[in-house]
């Protein structure tokens, strides 16, 4: 989704005579990148949505606007800040110890002005928008998970410019509240998994957190090959940035480089039941790294039981769940259960089919007439009088 016409007000206290000269107008804000724009609706990422966990290492927002009127010998700068006033004190910029705003340099994407047509665009990898300083998706001390962002364009020089234009990004890195009291019971050729997920300090009434869109079930030794509905793919790549572009983009080179591979052991488990465990770089926000183990496909909120299926009969496995928030953030995962191993079950049919001198085929109702068990016959022969005096009543009373 494209957002469209979005025309911010400059801020014009301190220097009233440059705002009143230059403005900047944003008309379009897109987001790409993100392995979570695939679970949306016409697989893309409103600017709306929050920046997240998963969005953070791959996605890039462009921003594209103009600036009015054209203005000779200056730069205009790329600033992220708290507020959207935060760049319009000097005294809140990078380096000041208590900083507010801090600048993109590093990224090389300040533009020397004019712009041709008095049109910009600018690519900022999503994770320089959450860390400006280090590019490493851990946001500034200063900044709370869930509040906003400001991306802001700045003229400069004088160094007392103000910012003529911001966009605020709302940001989420705070992963949900990991699901407790995971329970699972073996079925034939499959298992059934049951938890509660409860918000702190409910008082102990298993409330789900209020920001919970789902859950993942995750199976040891993992079932090689199951299909989670996941694209297998890492979003967390080595990645370098390039710096100064000709189109005043800042655009990462990402490695050429399967993640599974290298985060992981993607062969399949060769442990017994209780000796296998996730590796010690497992991050279920790693799209590539959960579907090794995810064993059901995404459930929605709500759900609090799921029969895992396609297990073998007297192997073992052990079961734990991972939360997943509506900003697309996963829990870590729950304590793995004990371990749990489907079984056989024979049910009447099986047991009738298996009787001494039955030579029944499938879909016949043959039984050796001198070898059967006699309780099988007496059964048997009951069952069908019941049924014939059944029908018999019932056209008894249909004539009457």
């Amino acid at each position: 989704m494209r957002f469209t016409s979005l025309t911010l007000a400059a801020c014009l206290a301190t220097v009233p005579q440059l705002a009143a000269a230059q403005a900047v107008t944003f008309t379009n804000v897109v987001r790409t990148g993100s392995p979570r724009a695939a679970e949306q609706a016409g697989g893309v990422l409103s600017r709306d949505q929050p920046l997240g966990v998963r969005d953070c290492p791959c996605e890039r927002w462009t921003f594209e606007g103009t600036i009015m009127p054209q203005s000779n010998a200056r730069t205009l700068e790329w600033w992220v800040a708290t507020t959207a006033t935060a760049c319009a004190t000097a005294t809140n910029r990078f380096p000041s110890n208590n900083a507010t705003c801090w600048p993109l340099s590093t990224l090389g994407i300040n533009q020397t002005l004019p712009i041709s047509g008095n049109r910009f665009s600018v690519t900022i990898p999503a994770r320089w928008i959450v860390d400006p300083l280090n590019g490493a998706c851990n946001l500034p001390t200063s900044v709370s998970s869930g509040s906003s962002l400001h991306v802001t364009a700045m003229l400069r020089p004088p160094d007392d410019a103000v910012p003529l234009g911001t966009v605020p990004v709302s940001v989420n890195t705070q992963r949900p509240i990991t699901v407790q009291s995971v329970s699972a019971s073996g079925a034939e050729g499959s298992a059934i998994v049951e938890w509660a997920h409860q918000a702190t300090g409910d008082g102990g009434t298993a409330q789900v957190p209020e920001n919970t869109a789902g859950y993942w079930v995750l199976c040891l030794p993992r079932i090689v090959g199951y299909d989670a509905g996941l694209s297998g793919t890492s979003c967390d790549l080595p990645v370098t940035d390039s710096g100064t572009s000709t189109d005043a983009s800042a655009i990462d080179d990402v490695a050429a480089t399967d993640a599974t591979s290298t985060a992981m052991d993607s062969s399949p488990g060769t442990g017994t039941c209780g000796t296998e465990s996730l590796p010690s770089s497992f991050d279920p926000n790693d799209d590539g790294q959960l579907a090794l183990y995810a064993c059901s496909p995404f459930l929605s909120v709500g759900t609090a039981r799921y029969t895992v299926r396609n297990l073998t009969n007297g192997s073992s496995y052990r079961f734990a769940v991972v939360a997943q928030d509506n900003s697309g953030n996963r829990a870590t995962p729950s304590v793995f259960t004990s371990c749990v191993s489907p079984e056989q079950v024979t049910d009447f049919w099986e047991h009738y089919r298996n009787s001494p001198g039955n030579p029944a085929a499938p879909g016949a109702c043959a039984v050796g007439p001198s070898r059967a068990p006699a309780g099988w016959l007496v059964t048997a022969s009951l069952a069908l009088a019941a049924v014939a005096a059944h029908r018999f009543n019932r056209r008894k009373e249909r004539r009457a």
